[in-house]
């Protein structure tokens, strides 16, 4: 049993080691960078880490925020601001009747991914490709039409 784990070890050092023509790893230079969030935190800042600029925002200037990408969308709340969001209905023909808002407390709150920007609140209850939740994608005319209604 000790010579096997011993070749084992032995092998895998000659499999994963370096190439004698295997280029180093290059040494890369740190950044210190900062932005200023505001007092209380008053402000949302994106920053670029290609070239170090950064864009600033009063963060409670905005409900909703926007992502397009080529294959991809989403649509993101500003939970920081205190924004909620909550589905209504899967069925767009419902648009027209009231809402009875009495046991919101009790619905399901829709929250933005933490690990994945694709994944805001409004795409939360998405099953996959074409549904994103908010929207369903039309693979002839190449449009995403809304499906579902919500409220905040």
């Amino acid at each position: 049993m000790k010579y096997i784990f011993h070749s084992i070890v032995f092998i895998s050092f000659f499999i994963f080691s370096c190439e004698k023509d295997d280029a180093p790893k290059k040494e890369t230079e740190s950044v210190i960078d900062s932005v200023s969030l505001g007092t209380g935190y008053a402000n949302d800042v994106f920053y670029n880490l290609t070239d170090g600029s950064d864009e600033t925002a009063l963060r409670n200037t905005w409900d909703i925020g926007f992502r397009t990408k080529a294959f991809s969308s989403s649509i993101i709340i500003n939970s920081g601001a205190g924004v909620e969001l909550y589905e209504i209905s899967k069925d767009t023909n419902d648009w027209n009747n009231p809402v009875d808002t009495s046991g919101l407390q009790n619905w399901e709150k829709l929250n933005n991914s933490l690990e994945d920007w694709e994944v805001g609140a409004f795409s939360a209850n998405m099953t996959n490709h074409p549904d994103y939740g908010w929207g369903k994608y039309n693979d002839l005319t190449h449009d995403l039409f809304g499906s579902a209604i919500f409220c905040r």
